[in-house]
């Protein structure tokens, strides 16, 4: 659904001066400067190309990242959510090993924070330079 409306965005950013008629006085999706003249014709074209283009990536490597962010936290809480059933199940009336289990589930609970913490700072630097 976010790939489509990025995409969405980018077509009418891309059909918009074709709407509203001003390529015919060479406007371009995105004011720009280039080092040559961009209302001649073959300039025009590649230049209205090339914003097209890189308009598209971008917002797909945005779609992309904001993706692996949302990957992060529902892995995370899908970890908490298996450790909350190991504890839930932690008493086993059969069993004599609930030590073992209690420990394993410590260790479980340690690497969860661990990797939320990893995850917490690697996404702080996406952020930042999402905005920047």
């Amino acid at each position: 659904m976010l790939g489509v409306m990025a995409f969405g965005t980018v077509f009418f950013w891309s059909i918009f001066p074709i709407l509203d008629k001003s390529f015919k006085n060479y406007r371009l999706p995105f004011y720009a400067w280039y080092p040559y003249n961009t209302k001649t014709s073959p300039f025009y074209e590649i230049t209205y190309v090339y914003q097209v283009f890189g308009t598209s990536f971008i917002a797909l490597t945005n779609v992309c990242i904001d993706t692996l962010i949302a990957s992060l936290n529902m892995y995370t809480g899908t970890q908490f959510d298996l450790l909350c059933d190991d504890l839930r199940n932690l008493y086993d009336p059969d069993e004599e090993g609930i030590s073992k289990k209690l420990m394993t589930c410590i260790k479980h609970h340690k690497q969860i924070l661990r990797f939320a913490s990893n995850s917490n700072e690697f996404v702080n630097w996406i952020y930042f330079l999402q905005f920047f």
